[in-house]
């Protein structure tokens, strides 16, 4: 009976695990968008500050949009960062140091947010701030094409796929482990019956 109830725990353990393999997927995939078109952003920004010429107020639409979207990734990064550290499978968060990592990037993201605030108040007198920052932005940016290469490279997603079979394997020894007991008494008490039922 309880090598049954094993069976079934692993069937509707394995749904849940491929519903959150699902969401986890869908959601890494909407942060990956997110954080390529920041990087674009930055990158614009960068160029931005970089080819600083005729006027800063070319500048200063342009760092609005990168400080808008900084908010956005921001606020979704700190959402993946909560969801992947909530994640436990058997007592395991498997997903921490990915969390963490995320909340690292948040955590710049928030600084340069601030930096870029700042900066735009003092823009139109200090041009070598810009330049600063588009050096900034622009190793912002390869920084978040790195995050999102790893985000693509599907390496999450291998992980809980991973293991979402190791733990049903487990689930299935485990059911095995008690029903091989259970075949064996069931079959000593045949025989014994049969064995000791008269002629």
């Amino acid at each position: 009976m309880l090598a049954v109830v094993l069976v079934l725990s692993e069937l509707l353990l394995a749904a849940r695990l491929d519903s959150i393999v699902a969401r986890v997927s869908n959601r890494l995939a909407s942060v990956a968008t997110t954080v390529e078109a920041t990087a674009s952003a930055l990158d614009a920004a960068a160029d931005a500050a970089h080819s600083f010429s005729a006027t800063v107020d070319q500048v200063q639409p342009t760092l609005e949009e990168v400080e808008t979207t900084l908010v956005e990734l921001t606020s979704t990064l700190r959402d993946l960062e909560t969801n992947l550290g909530t994640i436990s499978i058997i007592g395991q968060q498997p997903f921490s140091g990915a969390a963490q990592r995320i909340g690292q990037v948040g955590d710049r993201l928030e600084s340069l947010h601030a930096r870029i605030g700042g900066l735009g108040d003092s823009l139109p007198d200090n041009e070598a701030k810009l330049t600063a920052l588009g050096d900034s932005l622009t190793a912002l940016a390869t920084q978040l094409r790195s995050v999102n290469a790893q985000l693509g490279s599907g390496e999450i997603e291998e992980g809980l796929s991973e293991l979402v079979g190791i733990l049903r394997i487990a689930l299935f020894l485990l059911a095995a482990w008690f029903a091989v007991p259970a075949i064996a008494s069931l079959w000593l008490g045949l025989w014994l019956r049969r064995a000791l039922e008269p002629g």
